[in-house]
């Protein structure tokens, strides 16, 4: 087993000109915005709002948006274990 050292996720913005979607690194300020594309989802019991800062404070996580036309339409968080597996 091999044990790396907690994840330092590089800040960055990655865009594609032709669609006008922006990826980028979500902040405490987005908290809002991506509350509005979740507020119909899950009958009201949408994990995001008792989670969204937890997210952003943990080394363990990573959480992006996607902006359209300076409009937040998507957000996704990823989570990498500290722990892997060697193969072979």
């Amino acid at each position: 087993m091999v044990i790396f050292p907690p994840f330092q996720p590089a800040t960055h913005t990655m865009s594609t000109p032709a669609s006008g979607i922006v990826c980028r690194r979500a902040t405490a300020e987005d908290y809002e915005a991506v509350l509005d594309i979740n507020r119909n989802l899950y009958s009201g019991m949408d994990p995001v709002p008792g989670t969204f800062m937890a997210s952003l404070e943990d080394s363990r996580m990573i959480m992006h948006v996607l902006e359209k036309d300076k409009r937040i339409v998507r957000a996704h968080t990823h989570f990498f274990s500290k722990v892997a597996t060697r193969i072979g």
